[in-house]
């Protein structure tokens, strides 16, 4: 669990620090590579697992986000596709 937290925690810092200024003003994109996104799904699937067992209900999803534009929404549909899939 931990090697996928901080792969990505890593993975994020790097972004950002080679992002400097330009990430505050328009955020980072991460691009995952498939054994890393094969080793979330497997830690998300241990984490659902665990918490079925112990009793902890599932929280709901998050409200999407709220879109200015129709650019704006099929842009962002099309990173949901395009960048990594869980």
């Amino acid at each position: 669990m931990e090697r996928g937290a901080f792969a990505l925690l890593g993975m994020a810092a790097q972004a950002e620090s080679e992002a400097g200024d330009a990430a505050a003003a328009n955020g980072i994109n991460i691009t995952l590579d498939q054994q890393l996104v094969a080793d979330i799904k497997t830690l998300i699937q241990a984490i659902e697992t665990y918490a079925q067992s112990a009793g902890v209900a599932k929280p709901a999803a998050p409200a999407g986000k709220q879109f200015y534009s129709r650019q704006e929404e099929k842009a962002a549909e099309t990173d949901r596709h395009t960048a990594f899939s869980l």
